[in-house]
Formats: C-alpha cells, sequence, structure tokens
C-alpha cells in the first residue's frame, strides 16, 4: 500500500496515524496482538510518513478494526476515550481544545457544528452519519 492519498478519499494526517499507532503500541499485550493482525505495510507506511504528510485512511482504518475485533465495542471505546482524553491534556492539544470549547460551546451540538463548516465531513464520508442532517452536500 501506497502512503500517497487520491482526491477525494478519506485520509488523516501523519501526527493523526503516529498518535494512533503510538497508544496502541504502549497499551502492553493487547496492543501487541492488534499490530500483529495488521498488514506490516500499512504499520511501514505509517512510521515512515512525516507527521503533516496525508496518508491514506485505510491504514488507520485497518487498526481500528483491528483493535475493535481484540478488544470488542466497549474496550474499544475506552482504548479511544482514554486515548484522546490524554491527548486533549497535552500543552498543544489542550490549549486548543479549551479555546475551541470557550468559542463553540461545552455541547457536543456546538463542536459537531463547527465540523460541518470545516468540511471534514465532505473528506471523510464516516462523519456522515454521525452528524446527521449537518453535513452538507
Amino acid at each position: 500500500m501506497s502512503g500517497l492519498i487520491l482526491p477525494g478519499k478519506p485520509s488523516y494526517r501523519g501526527a493523526l496515524c503516529h498518535g494512533g499507532l503510538a497508544a496502541v503500541t504502549a497499551d502492553g499485550e493487547r496492543g501487541a496482538r492488534v499490530l500483529a493482525s495488521v498488514d506490516p505495510e500499512h504499520l511501514r507506511t505509517i512510521r515512515a510518513a512525516g507527521r503533516l504528510a496525508w496518508l491514506s485512511a485505510v491504514a488507520l482504518d485497518e487498526i481500528n478494526a483491528a483493535y475493535l475485533r481484540e478488544a470488542g465495542a466497549a474496550g474499544y471505546l475506552d482504548f479511544w476515550r482514554r486515548y484522546t482524553v490524554g491527548a486533549v491534556e497535552t500543552t498543544l492539544f489542550g490549549g486548543l481544545f479549551n479555546g475551541a470549547l470557550r468559542i463553540f460551546g461545552r455541547s457536543p451540538s456546538g463542536l459537531l457544528n463547527q465540523v460541518d463548516r470545516s468540511g471534514v465531513a465532505d473528506h471523510h464520508p464516516r462523519l456522515r452519519p454521525a452528524l446527521g442532517d449537518r453535513t452538507r452536500r
């Protein structure tokens, strides 16, 4: 698999992929089992990519699917909840997240409205069902 993306295809920044891979790697035996079930080419693609590179969503999506298979729905949600909370507690993302909360409000709908305005849903079709009628056409 190439790290190159095609126009209009779902993609993630390298930094997001690096963070997800690092979190799964740090998750002990479960993380090792997850990564053992992922195509090694996907792992190489993430590791070789720069933090600002755009990567096909396939690599990180496969890691997510493998984690879901390994941990079940409750374990999967708990893992990514802990990862997300940890990410927004860092110096960089903490400031950005707190600023977004002050600007857009604390409700999930306030933040989701900004996802729509950013055009993210246009490039990440998996978000459309979660956003419902908020997505642009």
